[in-house]
């Protein structure tokens, strides 16, 4: 649950705008209360007056000092309530408000602890930054069905029905959350198209989001076309998007093998697993490539690496796409 520095100051720093918000409330309060009602003014001079009478009194030893100014300030007050009230002014008024009462808009409570607040203003950021919340949505845990997989029809390539395939894939994907915070996993998910490989690294993302886990999901192309940007145009906007690529705690790639390869992407893909792979970062792939074709398409180097440090897990069936067209229609 570790925010990158740059995500926790921007979450802080709209703690910051919240507070310079209600200041600047309460100020505008003070203003017009103070304007319609002049004994305010007289009574913020007494409190002053009684303070520094109280700090005078404990220098000379007065044990009663403390005792007197609780009784001038709680005079003072009463005083000040019905003059709000005789105003026509609301409970409160001069009152410092928060958005969350509970942290007082420091988004840490009094042991220190992250507020509730603050959890969900980081969902919030990693959801944005993710620009996938409304497939998140759609696509998690809760409305993955296994009953879209054939129990009967055994695959040919794995010996087993794509029922169980399925089952296999959903149990791994639990466990890779599960297992995340402690040593975050890489798997890649392959088998033919509309089988649920997307939903299933969907449903991955939703989690460690909301357990406050960086995730940048990009199909195949725009991962190819991000690096190329970040080695070629050197731009600031490219470094950025570039280092959220090299830096998140999961990375997913949505499509392997429908970029148009060579030497350079060959490359960079290679170079960009080393580094996570050392780096000890998760990372999902998920291809229509089979195993032999994966290796032929991106050489041995690299498929070395996808072999020694990532978990397989193959889904097939039909078209789930289709088949929820064909249910629809019915």
């Amino acid at each position: 649950m570790a925010l990158k520095n740059f995500q926790f100051d921007a979450i802080m720093r709209d703690y910051h705008r919240r507070q310079l918000h209600h200041k600047h409330i309460l100020d505008e309060h003070i203003r017009i209360a103070h304007e319609k009602l002049p004994e305010l003014g007289q009574l913020d001079d007494q409190e002053a007056e009684a303070a520094a009478d109280y700090g005078a009194r404990m220098i000379g030893g007065d044990e009663t000092a403390s005792a007197r100014l609780e009784q001038i300030l709680k005079d003072i007050d009463c005083r000040r309530k019905e003059l709000l009230e005789q105003g026509g002014f609301p409970e409160g008024y001069l009152t410092l408000t928060y958005d969350c009462p509970v942290c007082k808009d420091t988004g840490f409570d009094e042991q220190g602890r992250k507020c509730a607040c603050f959890l969900k203003a980081a969902t919030d950021l990693l959801y944005r930054e993710s620009n996938r919340r409304a497939q998140y949505e759609a696509e998690n845990f809760d409305t993955f069905r296994l009953d879209y997989y054939d129990k009967e029809t055994v695959d040919p390539k794995s010996g087993t029905t794509p029922y169980a395939l399925a089952e296999n894939a959903l149990r791994a994907a639990k466990q890779f959350v599960a297992d995340f915070s402690q040593e975050p996993g890489s798997l890649v998910i392959y088998g033919p198209t509309g089988v649920g490989k997307t939903f299933l690294s969907n449903c991955i993302a939703k989690e460690l989001i909301e357990s406050i886990h960086s995730v940048v999901h990009l199909s195949a192309i725009d991962f190819f076309d991000r690096l190329a940007a970040h080695q070629f145009r050197q731009e600031e906007d490219e470094d950025a998007i570039y280092g959220s690529i090299m830096q998140c705690d999961l990375l997913i790639i949505d499509d392997l093998g429908t970029e148009i390869s060579n030497s350079f992407v060959i490359n960079s893909f290679c170079q960009c697993i080393d580094t996570r792979l050392k780096n000890r970062q998760g990372t999902i792939i998920t291809t229509n490539l089979e195993l032999a074709n994966l290796q032929a398409q991106y050489l041995d180097r690299t498929f070395s690496r996808l072999i020694s440090g990532f978990q397989f897990l193959r889904m097939t069936g039909s078209d789930i796409r289709f088949q929820k067209k064909q249910y629809l229609h019915k």
